[in-house]
């Protein structure tokens, strides 16, 4: 990002990292709630791994945060480019979850 010549390159790169970061949330939600019900581990366990991945998960947002500051709002803050391609927090949740939903029909297509 940091050799980007476009900064509109770097806001998309790290719009995409969130995305997949957030994907990876839900899908290891998703994944610990099936052990849970599967009993594959204890609460003890899950309530660990739940709150491990919750410190993954602020991890990865901050250092994309970080991301932002370095290699984007540093020359060129982003709320001063009225072109700017910066995705809101709400926007990235919808396009997950319809991301998820058409992962779901593809599932159950396949499974049919």
């Amino acid at each position: 990002m940091r050799n980007a010549e476009d900064p509109t390159d770097s806001r998309l790169a790290l719009d995409h990292q969130q995305l997949v970061t957030e994907r990876i949330r839900d899908e290891s939600n998703a994944l610990i709630e099936g052990y849970i019900r599967k009993r594959y581990v204890t609460t003890q366990m899950a309530t660990s791994l739940m709150t491990d991945k919750g410190y993954v998960n602020k991890v990865s947002l901050s250092l994309l945060s970080v991301g932002r500051l370095l290699f984007i709002e540093k020359d060129k803050p982003q709320t001063q480019t009225p072109e700017s391609l910066e995705l809101e927090a709400e926007d990235l949740s919808a396009i997950n979850q319809k991301l998820n939903e058409q992962r779901q029909e593809l599932s159950m297509e396949e499974s049919s």
